[in-house]
């Protein structure tokens, strides 16, 4: 043991690999042989700097990293340790597996800043000479360095073929490989079943977010519905649901893993709470939702949000609440359709009430033969090709990793590797996208959208159904134009939907306020109907400006007797 002068303080670092560890002794045997090695120099163990990194591997420097060892390094390089100090560890693979390069550039960086390395097994000390001199420590170090690479590195193949195998076991014959099991799924007598309860619950989420409630509304239907809540929390949030729709345990896969890469295909592992079907058309709902965001109203939800547009300038109509306030009558709150420009005092306003452009617009809808818009066009189903060229680059990929192993790194193949890995990112992601496309035929949609209409006005929860049927307009409805002209009390309009595939139609609305003993009424049209001025296209200022002229002029009295009556009279 070399003569040192007393340092100013001496810190102990304690790590060890594995959380299990933790259960035995290596923590208090390291503590203890630190300490009575400070008694026994005359040196004080400073314990206001607890260096402890339990469970972290030094086997690819996290320790150095993340730890509190790289929390100790910094220290030094701060000058806030100062020269002269002891860092005292078991050993030095405590410091660093990571062989010769690494780890014993970090360890003569500790020399050369003056810190003295103490090791408890064997009983060693180093200091800056042995930086200079392989005999004063420096092939010691290197030695002891290189052993403990080699051994982490057979460990870590030992581990990985060991879980090759289980996974191997698990695909052929359901093995459990694993007791952490999703919150809707139990072992009972080393099978794996269903938790009936809790996979109704996570049914509810998929076919919740298929019709267009995102995770903050199912949370808020879930509390209104008293659905017991599971997982660490013991409460919804909206981190959990969201990670039940986005993982495909809920289909009964389980994906091993080798750090955060996925480590060969799923394994169908736990018993499926719903069908592939259902996990796309929620993942379908929650990528419409992301290319539409917005905040829903409490009281009303907007079916045509992102879909309407200002006619005269292409703003965007929004839903917002009005109060009517008539002599003698109470406060009436109701809904409007207003050009955003206008809600915000930036342009003229241009409103509609909401429930009669809905109404309208719905009964138009119900009329119209999902035939003659389609026309028996289906687009291309477009999975079979990215799936086929997905393959392809995943053979490609497999063909570059066999040859490198086989003659050594190629820096050209090496280049192939990096732009095959992101092409091949870029075609999972269009598959996955296209898969949640064919989950919703237009046909369908038409179907369900139409349906939802004819029963909007009795369905048990009518904020849930107007959310399917926005869900479902989304998917038909490209985009639509909406031109209103005020004709005194009246309001003349012009709506012009455009349908995914190309199709359009065009339709005249007018509605009447209420006055004295008249109810309110709206009547509904196509253009072709009332003999307005066709081959008119909404989204061209041009044409906007011709039609708007001819709702200016025509004669609302004889237009609303020539309208037919609409259902709600």
């Amino acid at each position: 043991m070399p003569p040192h002068s007393k340092p100013v303080r001496a810190v102990s670092y304690i790590r060890f690999s594995s959380k299990e560890q933790a259960k035995g002794d290596s923590e208090r045997r390291q503590t203890e042989q630190a300490e009575a090695y400070c008694r026994r120099r005359g040196w004080t163990l400073d314990e206001t700097l607890s260096l402890r990194d339990l469970g972290v591997s030094a086997f690819r420097g996290k320790n150095a990293l993340v730890g509190n060892l790289g929390v100790f390094l910094e220290a030094v390089r701060r000058g806030t340790v100062a020269p002269g100090s002891a860092l005292i560890v078991e050993s030095i693979d405590r410091i660093s597996r990571q062989g010769i390069d690494e780890g014993y550039d970090l360890i003569k960086s500790l020399l050369k800043a003056g810190i003295v390395l103490v090791t408890l097994s064997p009983e060693r000390e180093f200091d800056a000479s042995a930086t200079r001199s392989l005999t004063r420590g420096a092939l010691e170090i290197q030695l002891i360095l290189e052993r403990a690479a080699e051994e982490s590195e057979r460990k870590s193949e030992r581990v990985a073929a060991a879980r090759a195998q289980e996974r191997a076991r698990a695909r052929a014959t359901g093995k459990l490989i694993t007791r952490r099991l999703p919150a809707w799924v139990r072992e009972v007598g080393g099978r794996r079943e269903l938790v009936p309860d809790r996979a109704e619950a996570v049914r509810r989420i998929f076919a919740l977010a298929a019709g267009g409630v995102g995770i903050p509304g199912i949370i808020k239907k879930f509390a209104e519905d008293g659905v017991p809540a599971f997982g660490r929390s013991g409460r919804w949030t909206r981190a959990y649901v969201g990670l039940i729709l986005k993982d495909r345990r809920a289909l009964g896969e389980l994906q091993p893993r080798r750090g955060k890469d996925a480590d060969g295909p799923p394994l169908a592992y736990y018993p499926p709470v719903v069908s592939e079907r259902e996990w796309l058309a929620a993942r379908a709902g929650a990528r419409e939702r992301r290319k539409n965001p917005g905040r829903i109203g409490v009281a009303q939800v907007n079916v045509f949000a992102r879909r309407l547009f200002h006619a005269r300038d292409g703003d965007p109509y929004i839903m917002t609440q009005r109060l009517s306030r008539s002599p003698g009558r109470p406060t009436r709150k109701f809904q409007v359709l207003v050009n955003s420009e206008g809600d915000q005092g930036r342009g003229r306003a241009y409103s509609l009430p909401y429930d009669v452009f809905e109404r309208a617009v719905g009964a138009a809808l119900r009329e119209i033969d999902p035939h003659d818009i389609l026309n028996g066009d289906r687009p291309p189903d477009a999975t079979a090709a990215l799936a086929a060229e997905l393959a392809d680059a995943e053979a490609e990929l497999a063909e570059a990793a066999a040859f490198m192993d086989a003659n050594g790194f190629s820096e050209v193949i090496g280049r192939r590797v990096a732009a095959l890995e992101a092409h091949q990112r870029e075609l999972a992601a269009q598959l996955l996208e296209a898969r949640e496309t064919a989950v919703y035929p237009l046909s369908e949609s038409w179907g369900e959208a139409q349906g939802l209409l004819a029963t909007l006005d009795e369905a048990p929860d009518p904020r849930e159904a107007r959310l399917r049927l926005r869900s479902a307009l989304r998917r038909i409805l490209a985009s639509a134009r909406l031109l209103v002209v005020p004709r005194g009390q009246e309001r003349l309009s012009a709506a012009q939907l455009f349908f995914t595939g190309g199709r359009c139609r065009s339709y005249l609305i007018l509605s009447r306020p209420a006055s004295g003993p008249r109810p309110a009424a709206w009547r509904v049209a196509s253009f072709a109907a009332v003999h307005a001025p066709g081959a008119l296209d909404l989204r061209d200022q041009t044409h906007t400006r011709r039609l708007e002229a001819w709702l200016a002029a025509v004669d609302v009295h004889r237009l609303w007797e020539a309208l037919p009556e609409s259902p709600a009279g």
